[in-house]
């Protein structure tokens, strides 16, 4: 099985792909959904790179999986020559609502990236469908949190995340829950972990606030002062929130999305330039 294949990333797609005509079939916002937009997840499209479509996810992935495999790996083998890690990197101000016209990709990867500056990186940009907040998080109840899932690499993990806790640069959209995230890759999970990289969202992430512990004790702070608890979860996308995430991404393609630097930079310009290509 090849690094690609490994990724699942053809099954993943092709089953969010299918998830998503069942959406424009019965979910509720269904008559929001254009003839022109059920014509972007069309193949001919592949070429594109658009990022709500299937084809030119597998596109994408496969050309990032190809020089991620030949960068890092043996042929024919997924364990990788050097430590790598997973970097997830949350900025509160690259949080946009769900029916923003005009979302500046441009400003949010440059915000997101900041800590990264003169690392050796590849990354995707990608929105985290927030249905239900807390009043006082943000100016609505539902939002879109755009976010960077980054393999680094050229430094130990202790150098990478004391700067970035410290930076002030990341702060969660959610009160106290971590903004930065680094997670070794392990012998063996670099095909698995590109998967997660480059996937389509596919959950919907919910906030729930108490105010009190199961006693019935309300929380405070060290000063004394009451301080409300925040849990985070996730459940699968429902067809509504599958075609609003449709609208979200629609007008961006992968390559975009992508971040690099370091040694990185050419790896991903290869892998664009293979992606793009319209002989493949």
């Amino acid at each position: 099985m090849t690094f690609f294949e490994q990724t699942k990333i053809r099954v993943n797609e092709r089953v969010a792909e299918s998830k998503l005509r069942s959406a424009f079939q019965e979910a509720r916002n269904r008559r929001s959904v254009s003839r022109a937009d059920m014509g972007l997840l069309h193949s001919s499209h592949r070429n594109k790179l658009l990022g709500v479509n299937r084809h030119s996810r597998l596109r994408w992935g496969r050309a990032v999986c190809e020089e991620l495999s030949g960068f890092f790996c043996d042929p024919d083998g997924v364990e990788h020559n050097q430590p790598i890690f997973l970097v997830t990197l949350v900025n509160k101000s690259c949080t946009t609502s769900v029916s923003a016209a005009d979302v500046d990709v441009d400003a949010i990867k440059t915000r997101l990236r900041s800590g990264l500056r003169g690392l050796s990186h590849v990354g995707m940009i990608e929105p985290a469908y927030y249905v239900n907040l807390q009043k006082g998080i943000f100016v609505e109840r539902r939002c879109m949190s755009w976010h960077l899932h980054a393999l680094v690499w050229g430094i130990s993990k202790r150098e990478l995340l004391r700067p970035l806790e410290v930076s002030g640069r990341y702060v969660s959209i959610v009160p106290g829950l971590m903004a930065v995230d680094v997670r070794e890759v392990q012998q063996g999970d670099l095909p698995t972990v590109a998967g997660y990289m480059l996937k389509s969202p596919r959950s919907a992430y919910r906030v729930t606030k108490y105010d009190a512990d199961k006693n019935g004790n309300v929380l405070r702070d060290a000063n004394g002062a009451a301080r409300p608890f925040y849990l985070q979860g996730k459940s699968k996308l429902r067809p509504g929130e599958r075609i609003t995430l449709f609208h979200t991404l629609k007008p961006f393609y992968l390559d975009k999305l992508a971040v690099a630097g370091g040694e990185g930079t050419p790896l991903l310009a290869r892998a664009k330039r293979f992606a793009l290509s319209t002989h493949q």
